[in-house]
């Protein structure tokens, strides 16, 4: 490489380099070479691509060009892709052949670069990068339903289309092949009389004639069917699905799980149950064979944290198409339960080490409610039941009577009571009252970092504990924040 650019130098030629791995619209004139190809030779340092269309430069269709590279090339031998090198033939970026697009590896200003763009950029003038049309398909794996929105430019904004009233006329943000795992994400904002946060989450499908075609799903809050978006906007409560982690014969405290192993999540984040308590992932990854998600249930012998991880591997998920993890996992168990490993990872840089395959499957948990009410209260539940479905709901259901969770406008309870021990349902034909149910036998922590806050999580935490959970029943005026306690009550897991 070095002696190339000397003789260049000695000779008395011009030499325009770009910086590697980076790559500006306004800086497209410094690359000599601009091609579409197909990767032959893949070395440490260098590549070799055959050539199949020319944007800029003097090879042909059919010629090898062998390139010098300075950063990772996320391709394979015999993908297709754009290729853009400087004239000492350094490689300064390359982008993933979709179709009508190509997605940028590196840092980019535009990450995707359409065929269009190419055109207009290789004549000399500037794409109008952020006036095109999106169509988006919304899909909901539960119902298999799905929703259609054009987001159209509309002065500085943009601004969605669609027959699904509540979102209707709403200007949208995000960016393509910004997030994890080159997810496009897609949010957005608040309509005007609605405080609720939106956002979406998948990959481009095709572009063309001035139109991106998206394929999306809910990422967070996950809702998984159009009644689950319509009952979340009814309730504001975000939903949490859960779901059991069965091992193949073995002790699952020798991998850092208690006997009935859950995996939670409600989009944004997932919760693992540990030896003593849920706690997230720091770390995931996902490549074209599995999804590994790695968490930290191990703790030494003074309770702090062991350098000791577990790794969830879900083998049997497809990666294709992109979509955000959860939605992944809940389209899989559509068809049944499917097949993941435990593996030991002794530190951050050692190797997994394979102890138990595993089944992961929903868990709709339930509890049975008793009461020993006040003599002068109208309302008993006992014999009652707390279930949370596949959505992700809590429901509070007795005598075919069904009392769903809503969230907490305020929070009148006093230091005793907190949203993670606690949950406020809504009181049947009358909009003024609400039942909450106090769970006093958790615990109200003053610093959990790392743990869920989610209310399933709290109870599953408790269960381990103990056989029963103990607690307190309200009635709440909502219009003012009285609240009245009318019982106590025990839970126990059905």
């Amino acid at each position: 490489m070095h002696i190339i650019l000397l003789l260049l130098y000695i000779i008395g030629m011009t030499v325009i380099t770009a910086p590697t791995g980076r790559f500006d619209y306004e800086n497209y004139h410094q690359h000599e070479h601009v091609i579409e190809g197909t990767l032959v030779d893949y070395q440490y340092d260098s590549l070799t691509v055959r050539v199949s269309r020319v944007w800029s430069g003097a090879s042909e269709p059919g010629d090898r060009l062998t390139f010098y590279h300075e950063y990772t090339i996320e391709m394979e031998e015999n993908q297709q892709g754009l290729f853009l090198a400087d004239s000492s033939g350094k490689l300064s970026i390359h982008g993933l052949a979709g179709d009508g697009f190509f997605t940028m590896v590196g840092r980019s200003s535009p990450n995707i670069l359409t065929v269009e763009d190419l055109q207009s950029l290789s004549s000399g003038k500037v794409p109008e990068f952020n006036q095109h049309k999106s169509a988006i398909t919304v899909h909901f794996p539960l119902s298999s339903e799905e929703i259609e929105i054009t987001v159209s430019p509309s002065g500085t904004d943009r601004v969605t289309e669609t027959n699904f009233t509540r979102w209707d006329d709403r200007r949208v943000f995000g960016t393509i092949y910004n997030g994890s795992a080159y997810l496009t994400e897609f949010g957005m904002h608040r309509s005007e009389g609605e405080d609720l946060y939106l956002s979406l989450a998948g990959e481009i499908r095709s572009f063309n004639n001035g139109v991106y075609y998206f394929d999306l799903w809910p990422k967070y809050p996950a809702f998984s069917s159009i009644a689950s978006y319509t009952s979340y906007c009814e309730s504001g409560v975000i939903p949490v699905y859960t779901f059991r982690i069965k091992l193949d014969d073995s002790d699952p405290w020798s991998i850092g799980l208690p006997d009935d192993a859950y995996l939670l999540s409600d989009g944004r984040e997932f919760y693992l149950t540990g030896r003593q308590r849920f706690v997230s992932r720091p770390y995931y990854q996902r490549d074209s064979d599995s999804f590994d998600m790695l968490f930290p249930v191990f703790t030494s012998s003074g309770g702090r944290s062991s350098t000791r991880n577990t790794l969830l591997r879900l083998d049997d998920l497809s990666s294709e198409p992109r979509k955000p993890i959860l939605m992944t996992i809940i389209e899989a168990l559509e068809n049944g339960e499917f097949n993941g490993s435990l593996y030991y990872v002794e530190s951050r840089d050692s190797e997994p080490v394979f102890y138990s395959g595993c089944a992961i499957d929903y868990c709709l948990l339930s509890y049975k409610i008793e009461t020993v009410p006040d003599t002068l209260s109208s309302i008993d539940i006992d014999g009652s039941s707390l279930s949370f479905n596949k959505t992700g709901q809590a429901l509070l259901e007795y005598n075919g009577v069904t009392y769903t969770q809503i969230e907490y406008e305020t929070n009148p309870y006093g230091n005793d009571i907190r949203i993670h021990n606690s949950a406020l349902f809504d009181y049947p034909d009358d909009d003024s009252t609400a039942l909450l149910l106090h769970f006093s036998s958790i615990p109200s922590y003053s610093n959990h970092a790392n743990t869920s806050d989610f209310l399933i999580a709290r109870l599953i935490d408790c269960s381990l504990l103990s056989d029963s959970i103990e607690g307190r029943l309200y009635e709440v005026n909502l219009s003012d924040d009285e609240r009245r306690e009318i019982a106590t009550f025990t839970l126990e897991k059905q």
